[in-house]
């Protein structure tokens, strides 16, 4: 799997955006998720383009 985060570029522990399915790491993200949510999960940039 060679999913990289969209913010640092870097791989490991990604969480997958259900809109665009861009990759994040949960500390990367502002503000930081402490756990994998359950359920659909929607990025910052999919959550403002609502």
């Amino acid at each position: 799997d060679d999913d990289v985060c969209a913010i640092c570029a870097d791989g490991g522990k990604l969480i997958v955006c259900d809109g665009c399915e861009k990759s994040y790491h949960n500390h990367c993200l502002d503000p930081p998720l402490d756990e994998v949510p359950q359920g659909d999960w929607f990025c910052p940039k999919c959550c403002k383009s609502d």
